[in-house]
């Protein structure tokens, strides 16, 4: 009897922990990601060195009769590659947060060295690679070496909207609406 009894536990324990171990899900957290030149951009997970390969997210906007096309994610586009920036995030509105890690990436002279256009900066929710998609406001803050007057223009496609922002000590600070953007700064 204590042989029947102590097969049963035995079976019933490791069956507990093989249904624990199956209902555990498999996460990653991605490092920085890269541009490949086949479209796609690439990282690999801090935690397990996990491989993954995601196609390339297009954005464009147009300044002066200049376009500049790019991935939000890895920061390619047709000049150099974008440089990623360290930045603060505050949401207004945390029941409906994005999935993700918020990712801005700085576009030194994106239209050229004759446009008035020093950098550009695209702000966006990134979650496996792709852009997650968000209906919110997001206040962002970074680090930036601007010119000491400017405007900050949120582009969209051809339309250019003014945005209101501060900046203080090198700390640039604006709201980012509709979850994600491309920002121009024009000197002035």
């Amino acid at each position: 009897m204590k042989r029947c009894f102590a097969s049963v536990l035995a079976i019933l324990l490791l069956c507990l922990s093989f249904a624990a171990s199956a209902e555990k899900q498999e996460e990653h957290h991605m490092g920085d990601w890269h541009s490949r030149s086949d479209g796609f951009h690439s990282a690999n997970c801090t935690i397990c060195g996990y491989p993954m390969r995601v196609p390339c997210t297009d954005f464009a906007a147009t300044f002066g009769g200049e376009t500049l096309s790019f991935c939000p994610v890895c920061g390619r586009n047709s000049g150099e590659n974008g440089m990623q920036v360290r930045c603060s995030v505050l949401l207004f509105d945390y029941t409906h947060s994005p999935l993700g890690d918020a990712l801005v990436m700085q576009f030194d002279k994106p239209f050229g060295e004759e446009a008035n256009v020093p950098c550009a900066f695209s702000v966006i929710f990134e979650y496996a690679g792709e852009v997650s998609e968000f209906d919110g406001v997001i206040g962002v803050s970074f680090k930036a070496d601007l010119p000491s007057e400017f405007a900050l223009l949120r582009a969209d496609g051809e339309e250019l909207t003014e945005t209101e922002y501060s900046y203080e000590d090198g700390l640039l600070s604006f709201n980012v609406t509709g979850g994600h953007g491309l920002y121009l700064i024009q000197a002035e």
